[in-house]
């Protein structure tokens, strides 16, 4: 109670316990305001009174564990509760401690039983330490107060008895196992772990007056001298009590041999565990040994004669022998006899012998025929088959003997031998050969023994595969397979294996008879005889060219994908950089009169910023990057409008031949970039061709499921699907391979300083683009052959409209503008007010939609960079669109990977690099399309209404 007061004044910072005095006490309902925040956390239930008894406070603990339903009905004070000391006295309720703390006397620490009937049962009998006291609380409360402290020790009375019980229960369980020892016919020891005795039984004793393992009358748990069944010395660490209690292994009846008192051996059966505790800790081990040595003695001797008759009827490995009783079923059985026929001796004794018999020969009578044979003229011989335990039959050479005895046939003995494999060599050898000249894999058998090391066999696939026959091949060394591009280190691999005897798998160029060659995946493994020599080598060939070719057109797919990734993303910065140089120059031009120096300075600047926009614009066409429109559009319109300039291209030096089937299908395509394709493939063609020599551009619609036919070169080049494909050959100087390689890479020409490396690379862009694929075959001095194919589509052909350009726009126009690079957002301001619209301009999406949210003015339209800091451009129009929905957005990039919203009518696109010019006739053009959508609009409703006026 003093240190429940004390933790009371620490909490409420008092720190003067010398009395009433020292402290100015506050009213009751004051001081109990602050006892509840002090007694709130305390975790033995309090109960405050007034001295009259009646209830002030009891805290949270006090309330759920006596399940109080209010201060006012505190069940200490209810008639039926019963209270008793330890010792089971009842306590009257005037004893009671809160009684007793009324009429002044203090009560520390008493321990009481309470049963309070109004409990569930579970609960209705609880153990409790109680302390009561009158105090103000070291000068807390004005008034004096009784503070009542219950501690519920139910628990810890539970767990002490539970204790108790148990250890009785432990005495009595050892008595118990004390009586069960004494009565066991065995000798019986428990140890601590360092094997000192413990306990031990009757039969311990009586063993250890027979053994040299007493120390004055007592039995040792380890004898001092002993040995295994195997006649090997057992020292201390290997008794098997002291395995059990070390390393907590189990001993079943391990034979042990000691030295008799009387003089000789006895043989010990010994079993060992250990004895752990609840944890799995070890705590003890038990030894339990039985004497054998009778036992072992009566087996021996019977060993023997056992063993003599199994080695009689055994002896020959090569044939089963057993007997027939004169009935014809089984008498005696042998090991021979069931390695040959699979059945148990118990399984088979007392059965028919035609058991053994294959059913059409049962059904022939055959066994009682052989039977009677035997039984007539002394033996019988059989050679067929017969039939196994699990059913398998066997080819047997047998000899049915009669046993007679006095003149009278009593049973019949059998010596069979298995012959099946011998039959079955012939037919085996011939199944091997089959199934080597059956794989697919070429296969080469080399005789190790030779210096040279011939090859002794080939099968079907190897000719299939090289071209040579084996008659060719047999006696020769495969080094004819070998030509100049075979890579020497993958000869000097093959011949380490077979210098060394190892394994080998290498994957080597070889050639064929008729001098192509092809890819061989050779896997070699040696042979050995019966002495571990190397006889033969194995070698399995397997054309794996293709898959090669596969493998090397994955590495330049992913290493061109790599180059479109880096050249994309420099096009992509330097269109930022054109757009700044070449709109600022737009604006100088204007501002000088056509003629002057400066003027002509800047017109040279123009044409190179002109030239450098082509150039960019061709890396993210490579890339895949450059912004598009796809359509449908007419391979046969396109050639048609084009034709003239592809045939000025060519000239007069080379006959440009087009092809055009009737009815081509529609691709989905953007008709400039198919136009760049055919001016750049008919340029390169051009180039490469000689004079005099014939160019083929033919396009023709190609079905899926005409595509892919043998002959066609490049059919399997081409993606699925049906297509429309554009092929063009030439007959000009052609390509090697490896530049074919490199063909469509970026910066890659065979022209010297004449050629940009671009054409191809962007053919290529274009293509990918499209979803389309192109293929490449060229040889030297003969030509190359390039085919495009195209995937249809079913949409209707669409011809863009032409913008027409302009220097001001729609007045009174409200734009917001969000572009994070200031030289370009600058450009695009200056731009839009040159044209009379009313600009908002921001470096971000974040600060875009808070001028959004922030402003409630009308916005006709939203100019917006796609890739920006904090928030891009798409996130931006969808925030714009929610405030705005009649809102038009123009997004100004050089990608086209960026998810961009699809709606014609309200998305436009405009890709870098622009001028300011370019900027009025995009915004010019959308402004248009909102007009000529409303005018329609208003007459569709004009039309609407006066249909519905006719009507009535």
């Amino acid at each position: 109670m003093k240190r429940l007061l004390g933790y009371i004044g620490e909490r409420l910072g008092i720190t003067n316990t010398g009395g009433a005095e020292a402290v100015t006490g506050l009213p009751a309902e004051q001081a109990l305001s602050v006892l509840r925040q002090a007694y709130a956390d305390i975790h033995d239930m309090i109960l405050i009174y007034s001295l009259d008894g009646a209830m002030l406070y009891a805290n949270k603990r006090a309330l759920e564990t006596i399940a109080l339903e209010d201060v006012g009905k505190h069940p200490l004070f209810r008639a039926d509760l019963l209270v008793f000391d330890p010792a089971g006295q009842r306590i009257e309720q005037d004893e009671w401690p809160i009684f007793r703390a009324i009429r002044g006397e203090q009560v520390v620490d008493l321990d009481i039983i309470v049963h309070m009937p109004h409990f569930a049962p579970e609960r209705a009998v609880r153990h409790a330490r109680i302390s009561a006291t009158q105090t103000t609380f070291n000068g807390l409360s004005r008034d004096p107060m009784i503070v009542v402290n219950i501690a519920d020790t139910t628990s810890f009375r539970m767990t002490e008895q539970r204790i108790s019980e148990s250890e009785a229960a432990a005495r009595h369980e050892g008595a118990l196992l004390a009586s069960i020892m004494d009565a066991l016919p065995i000798a019986v020891i428990t140890t601590d772990r360092e094997a000192n005795i413990l306990r031990h039984n009757a039969a311990c004793c009586d063993q250890a007056s027979k053994l040299e393992i007493g120390r004055d009358g007592s039995p040792d748990a380890i004898p001092p001298t002993c040995w295994s069944e195997m006649g090997e010395a057992l020292n201390r660490e290997d008794w098997p009590l002291i395995r059990a209690v070390r390393d907590g292994a189990t001993t079943v009846r391990q034979r042990v041999d000691v030295p008799a008192a009387a003089g000789g051996m006895r043989n010990l059966s010994i079993s060992a565990a250990p004895v752990r505790d609840a944890t799995g800790a070890i705590i003890a081990g038990v030894v339990a040994s039985e004497d054998v040595t009778d036992l072992v003695s009566a087996h021996r001797a019977l060993n023997d004669r056992e063993t003599r008759m199994r080695l009689l009827i055994d002896g020959a490995h090569d044939h089963a022998f057993f007997m027939l009783d004169r009935d014809g079923c089984v008498a005696t059985w042998s090991a021979a006899a069931t390695r040959l026929k699979q059945y148990r001796a118990e399984d088979v004794i007392g059965v028919p012998w035609s058991t053994f018999f294959a059913d059409e020969d049962v059904a022939a009578g055959l066994p009682a025929q052989l039977l009677a044979t035997a039984r007539h003229a002394g033996r019988a011989y059989h050679r067929g088959w017969r039939r196994r335990q699990d059913g398998s039959v066997f080819w047997v050479d047998a000899v049915l003997s009669a046993i007679v005895e006095r003149s009278e046939v009593v049973g019949f003995a059998e010596v069979a031998r298995d012959l099946t494999e011998q039959r079955h060599s012939q037919a085996e050898l011939k199944l091997r050969d089959d199934a080597l000249l059956a794989v697919s894999q070429g296969i080469l058998v080399i005789d190790a023994r030779v210096p040279d090391q011939p090859i002794i066999l080939a099968n079907g696939a190897f000719e299939v595969l090289t071209g040579y026959s084996v008659d060719e091949v047999i006696g020769r060394n495969c080094r004819f397979l070998q030509g100049p591009d075979t890579a020497q280190a993958d000869i000097a691999t093959i011949r380490h294996a077979l210098a060394a005897g190892e394994r080998c798998s290498v994957e080597i160029l070889n050639y064929r008879k008729d001098g192509s060659t092809f890819w061989n995946a050779l896997s070699i493994s040696p042979v050995r005889d019966a002495t571990g020599a190397i006889e033969k080598f194995i070698g399995v060939m397997a054309d794996v060219t293709e898959r090669r070719d596969l493998e090397e057109r994955l590495r330049q797919s992913l290493k061109m994908d790599a180059l479109g990734r880096m050249a994309g993303g420099i096009a992509h910065d330097f269109n930022n950089i054109l757009t700044i140089i070449n709109g600022n120059v737009e604006e100088l031009r204007d501002d000088w009169v056509t003629g002057t120096v400066l003027r002509e300075r800047l017109d040279l600047i123009a044409k190179a910023g002109l030239r450098a926009e082509l150039l960019t614009n061709q890396l993210l066409t490579f890339s895949k990057r450059s912004l598009v429109t796809l359509h449908g559009i007419d391979l046969a319109d396109v050639v048609a409008n084009m034709r003239a300039l592809l045939h000025s291209l060519t000239g007069d030096s080379i006959t440009l031949d087009i092809r055009l089937q009737d009815g081509l299908w529609l691709v989905r395509a953007d008709r400039s970039q198919i136009e760049q394709v055919l001016l750049n493939i008919v340029i390169n063609a051009r180039d490469a061709s000689y004079d005099g020599s014939a160019i083929t551009l033919e396009i023709v619609n190609a079905p899926a499921r005409l595509r892919g036919r043998e002959g066609d070169a490049l059919a399997s080049e081409v993606a699925a699907g049906d297509a429309v494909v554009v092929r063009l050959t030439d007959r000009g100087i052609g390509m090697a391979a490896d530049t074919q390689a490199r063909a469509f890479e970026p910066f890659f020409t065979t022209k010297g300083e004449a050629g940009s490396g671009l054409g191809l690379a962007t053919v290529f862009g274009i293509v990918s683009q499209t979803g389309g694929t192109i293929a490449l075959k060229s040889d030297l001095g003969v030509g190359t052959a390039i085919e495009i194919a195209l995937p249809v589509t079913s949409a209707i052909a669409v011809v863009d409209s032409v913008i027409q350009p302009a220097t001001s726009v729609e007045q009174g126009l409200i734009a917001l503008v969000a572009e994070d690079d200031d030289d370009v957002r600058a450009i695009i301001q200056r731009a839009l007010e040159r044209a009379h619209v009313r600009v908002f301009a921001f470096r971000n999406g974040l600060d875009t939609i808070n001028f959004i949210r922030a402003d409630d003015c009308h916005v006709d339209i939203l100019i917006t960079d796609v890739i920006m800091p904090v928030i891009g451009g798409v996130s931006l129009f969808k925030a714009a669109n929610a405030a705005y929905p009649e809102l038009r957005t123009l997004f100004v990039t050089g990608f086209n990977d960026v998810d961009i919203p699809l709606d014609p009518e309200r998305v436009h696109t405009l890709p870098k690099p622009f001028t300011g010019k370019k900027l009025v006739d995009a915004l010019n053009h959308i402004m248009a399309k909102v007009t000529l959508r409303t005018e329609h609009e208003v007459l569709m409703k004009s039309a609407d209404a006066s249909a519905r006026q006719r009507s009535h």
